[in-house]
């Protein structure tokens, strides 16, 4: 692995314009509080965040908010749209697991298993839950 400093604002903010073009119809943002900086490698955490930023495309629905919120050493991917059942949550990050039966034609359920390996290499913890708007995927990268 080799870390080296990187914005993860800077970062964000390329990967979700790439990620959501203006034509998908949903609204994104990068907040930062200005304390940004991760100690990362940089292919690494791009694989995990464009795993992150993926799922948030494909679950949002059109008119909905994509929000990459980057505040106290916490980088998290939040998103408009229904909540994940508190039952599937826990097994999000398995390889193979697709909490909705429904979405079983996209996606092969390695993306989040991915992410938790990369997010597991750098020693950071991980998460998701569901916020007051939608899902919300986060990582703490910093004190």
């Amino acid at each position: 692995m080799r870390r080296e400093p990187l914005s993860l604002a800077a970062l964000a903010e390329d990967m979700l314009y790439a990620a959501a073009p203006l034509t998908e119809g949903m609204e994104t943002r990068v907040v930062s509080d200005g304390a940004d900086e991760a100690l990362a490698d940089r292919a690494l955490l791009t694989r995990a965040l464009d795993s992150l930023l993926g799922n948030a495309v494909r679950f949002t629905p059109v008119g909905g908010r994509i929000t990459v919120r980057i505040e106290n050493g916490v980088c998290a991917v939040e998103n408009t749209g229904e909540p994940i059942g508190e039952d599937i949550l826990p097994r999000l990050w398995d390889a193979y697991y697709q909490g909705d039966p429904a979405r079983t034609d996209e996606g092969t359920g390695l993306g989040l298993a991915i992410a938790r390996a990369v997010f597991e290499l750098h020693g950071y913890p991980f998460g998701a839950e569901n916020g007051a708007d939608g899902p919300r995927f986060w990582f703490r990268f910093g004190k």
